[in-house]
């Protein structure tokens, strides 16, 4: 018959078998802020860089402003039904990242938190989007 306490202390603390999970991968500080270290390089992608995939080449956006059926929070409304469903997801990251704030694709609208038309348009003229700040 075996000690159930005994047991217990043989499988607590150094005596525990440590399980590899082979999905996960080792990775060194440099890879993690992409930063070479001595010994290994970091690759340099031959592609364009990630921020200019996706935006639309000829594209207008209205900015507007709204507070409507929002719990009175204001927001700033990118309206174009032109542009397909991926195009605006794309300039919806770029924005999001850029103003550090919230926002989402409702309707063919791009959605940003708070009052930002004005940084919203020098962004877009970065990209070679045109825009306009509509209403009052």
């Amino acid at each position: 018959m075996s000690n159930p306490i005994l047991f217990c202390l043989f499988m607590s603390g150094k005596n525990k078998k440590k399980y590899n999970n082979p999905h996960k991968q080792q990775r060194t500080v440099g890879e993690l802020t992409g930063m070479a270290s001595p010994s290994r390089p970091v690759k340099q992608s031959k592609n364009k860089p990630a921020e200019d995939k996706g935006f639309p080449q000829k594209a207008f956006l209205e900015i507007w402003l709204s507070k409507k059926h929002r719990g009175g929070k204001t927001v700033s409304l990118l309206k174009n039904s032109r542009l397909n469903p991926d195009a605006l997801k794309t300039i919806l990251k770029y924005l999001k990242v850029a103003l550090a704030c919230g926002g989402s694709v409702k309707g063919g609208e791009i959605i940003i938190q708070s009052d930002k038309r004005n940084r919203i348009k020098e962004l877009l003229q970065k990209k070679n989007i045109n825009s306009k700040i509509c209403g009052g």
